[in-house]
């Protein structure tokens, strides 16, 4: 599922692939953020333990501290104050005993830090940081090193602190830092009828780096002698800046309800909390001014849960419309926001071993709001980097009036790349 966003990254790496900005010389919208790609290694600390039974006895063991590589892309802002990217794992971690086996898997993670004394060449800078840490965790019952039932796969989301050093050598930015994870336990159902309390490790020590990329410093000299200011309103009176676009990126969904139809019959397969990594197209017209995007947006996901010999599957396809506004140009930091309407095909069932408890189809149209930014250093590149989140609230899907799976969620696509098609082929021919 990660392998399109791999895929999409390397790609760019390609198309943008520079030298790194020197933004300590200057601070303006061209200096003002820069592409990282990069890897770190995270291993967990501290005591992390789990149970097993046995013979209606509940016997503890110890969680191995898994370590994990992740490949990172993101940038850095604000002239090297920000560093926002997100952490894509490379693999999972798993451990087995006579009678457990687990399963740890990590999410793609959202990281913020800020540096309170921005990043400098041949220079330490401390950073705080918080994270929006997806993790899964499934645990399997054993009998003398057998499968004999298999748990629940349940997903959490954490909000751990970050803390450390970067130092940069040129384009090189070396980190060393840890992350505090400070809620830390979850609830489980090792099997059926019995619910267990697991902790995970309270922290992680991490080591990193990233290369750093310029995309924009090359267009600085026009917009210091003023030739963009004057095509910028010349294409804007002719209407040359309008144009048809494409854009592709990875979403995630994030359920913000719980199923109190599921917690009440079928505790032990948990709650849906997130759809994995699927692709969003969108397909639009730029209308400037007034910098309008009308975007006709595709998604399609599944989400299920299984345990114990009960699944439960959600398949949702969307087709939707939205208008969004630009609300003002920091520094080529563009945020937005605007309506989206769309229809959601979902299609939901339910089995108990082989027996098939329900399967129901269901059309609806729902309304939402999208907001984000935009890092558009002038009106007239032929590509940017977007990142949006869509929320649609009182979503839900209906077995009956006393039975719903809520369906409310925020949609997050953190790095799209939109490429308008005349600007792009007037690029290539300049070129």
């Amino acid at each position: 599922m990660h392998r399109y966003l791999l895929l999409s990254t390397f790609f760019l790496f390609f198309v943008l692939s520079a030298e790194g900005q020197n933004y300590v010389e200057k601070q303006n919208r061209h200096r003002f953020a820069q592409l990282t790609l990069g890897l770190d290694y995270q291993v967990g600390l501290g005591m992390a333990q789990s149970f097993y039974a046995t013979e209606n006895q509940l016997t503890p063991f110890d969680l191995d501290p898994i370590g994990r590589g992740r490949f990172l892309l993101g940038g850095t802002h604000f002239w090297g104050h920000a560093d926002f990217y997100i952490a894509i794992p490379l693999w999972n971690g798993s451990q087995q005993t006579d009678f457990a086996q687990v399963f740890q898997t990590p999410g793609v993670e959202t990281v913020f830090k800020y540096y309170p004394w921005r990043i400098q060449r041949k220079r330490v800078a401390p950073y705080v940081g918080i994270g929006l840490t997806p993790f899964g965790f499934r645990q399997d019952a054993l009998e003398m090193g057998e499968l004999s039932s298999k748990g629940a796969f349940i997903t959490r989301i954490r909000y751990p602190m970050y803390m450390g050093l970067t130092a940069l050598f040129g384009n090189h930015l070396f980190e060393l830092g840890a992350v505090w994870n400070y809620d830390n336990d979850v609830n489980y159902f090792i099997n059926a009828d019995q619910s267990v309390g697991i902790n995970m490790h309270p922290w992680n020590v991490s080591l990193g780096y990233k290369y750093m990329l310029d995309t924009t410093q090359g267009a600085e000299r026009s917009w210091d002698n003023g030739n963009v200011a004057i095509v910028t309103e010349r294409k804007k009176k002719d209407g040359s800046l309008n144009d048809f676009f494409i854009g592709f990126g990875l979403s995630s969904a994030w359920f913000l309800r719980q199923s109190d139809y599921l917690e009440e019959n079928y505790p032990w397969i948990d709650d849906h909390k997130i759809a994995a990594p699927f692709p969003d197209v969108v397909f639009g017209y730029l209308w400037n001014p007034p910098d309008i995007h009308l975007n006709a947006v595709f998604r399609t996901y599944r989400s299920s849960l299984s345990a114990h010999g009960t699944v439960q599957r959600l398949q949702r396809q969307s087709l939707g419309l939205e208008a969004i506004k630009s609300l003002g140009d920091y520094h080529g930091f563009v945020p937005f926001i605007g309506p989206v309407v769309s229809y959601e095909w979902v299609n939901g069932s339910l089995t108990e071993g082989e027996q098939m408890i329900w399967d129901e189809s269901q059309g609806s149209f729902q309304a939402g709001v999208t907001f984000g930014w935009d890092i558009r250093p002038t009106h007239l590149d032929w590509f940017f980097l977007r990142t949006n989140l869509r929320y649609f609230p009182a979503f839900d899907f209906k077995l009956d009036a006393e039975s719903i799976i809520p369906l409310d969620q925020i949609e997050f696509n953190f790095i799209q790349m939109v490429v308008y098609f005349n600007r792009a082929v007037e690029n290539f021919k300049r070129e």
